[in-house]
């Protein structure tokens, strides 16, 4: 009995990370990019707005929400992922990618709900769950509301968790020497 549980453990994947929400609705290209293609080819833009997933929620999502230039996000985004559900790199990286096992990862910063959901999106949709409907939805209100949680903000909070964990537990307020050479330590050895 104990053989056929390490068995089923060994072969079966242990899912880490699925996403919860929308990738951020915010132009990743750039807002003078998005802005120039946009004005370049209002009617290519509109077009690409409306049918290209990738492009709509990620690339230039802030752009493609200006009025009168594609649909709107909560009518076309949950059908474009529909349409364009599929991992790029395939099932053997994404599962890698899902359960933090690969070996370019070592700080599992990367996941799908983690810091980097545009690479997530764009590399391993199906795997993260961004077309599980009955979980993440497609809302603007929830893509805007994902650009909220911030990596500078994440790595903020890991510095102080770190620094005061290392420091002796006293009531008084840390030295600036103190400060610097945890912030060296954090940055150069974490």
């Amino acid at each position: 009995m104990l053989y056929s549980f390490f068995i089923l453990a060994l072969f079966s994947p242990l899912v880490i990370s699925y996403t919860t929400k929308p990738p951020c609705c915010r132009d990743h290209l750039g807002t003078a990019a998005c802005s120039k293609l946009m004005h370049q080819n209002t009617r290519l833009f509109a077009k690409r707005c409306n049918s290209d997933a990738e492009f709509r929620l990620i690339q230039c999502c802030s752009s493609c929400n200006t009025d009168g230039i594609g649909m709107a996000y909560d009518l076309i985004a949950r059908s474009l992922v529909s349409e364009h559900c599929f991992d790029r790199y395939g099932p053997g990286f994404c599962d890698r990618y899902v359960n933090k096992t690969d070996v370019f990862e070592p700080h599992n910063t990367w996941s799908c709900d983690g810091e980097n959901p545009q690479i997530a999106f764009r590399t391993c949709r199906k795997s993260c769950g961004y077309c599980n409907f009955s979980v993440v939805q497609y809302t603007l209100d929830n893509a805007l509301q994902a650009c909220r949680v911030q990596p500078v903000a994440e790595e903020k909070r890991r510095w102080r968790v770190k620094f005061y964990s290392t420091t002796t537990t006293t009531t008084s307020s840390p030295s600036p020497m103190e400060v610097i050479n945890s912030t060296y330590q954090f940055w150069n050895h974490n």
